[in-house]
C-alpha cells in the first residue's frame, strides 16, 4: 500500500528577510510533511536537514535558499544587505530648538 502525499502546498519562511552580514535568519518549512527529511542547501554551500533551521550568513550578497523534500523543489532568494554605517559628525549645541528630519529618502 502506497501512500501518497500533496506537495503542492509546500513553502517555507524567511526572517528576516532581507537580513545583515552575521545576524541570524531563521528559515521555517510550511506544509505537513513528517515523513521524509526537509533538505535545505542555503545558497553559500551549506546543507542542513529539518523544518526549521537557523543560519548566519557572514558576508554581503544574495543567497538563493532550495528546500527539497520527496520530489518537490521550492527555492527563494535572501538578500544580505550590509550593514549601515552613520556619522553623525561633531557635536554641535545651540540654544534655539533645532528639528532634524531623520527619515530615509533616496
Amino acid at each position: 500500500m502506497q501512500t501518497v502525499v500533496d506537495l503542492s502546498a509546500l513553502d517555507f519562511a524567511i526572517s528576516p528577510s532581507p537580513s545583515c552580514p552575521g545576524y541570524p535568519v531563521d528559515i521555517l518549512g510550511i506544509g505537513n510533511v513528517t515523513f521524509t527529511p526537509w533538505i535545505w542547501n542555503l545558497g553559500d554551500g551549506t546543507v542542513e536537514v529539518g523544518k526549521e533551521v537557523v543560519h548566519t550568513y557572514p558576508n554581503v550578497g544574495t543567497y538563493d535558499i532550495r528546500l527539497d523534500v520527496c520530489t518537490q523543489t521550492v527555492e527563494k532568494q535572501l538578500v544580505v544587505n550590509p550593514v549601515c554605517s552613520v556619522y553623525a559628525g561633531d557635536m554641535q549645541y545651540t540654544c534655539e530648538d533645532v528639528y532634524f528630519n531623520y527619515a530615509l529618502s533616496a
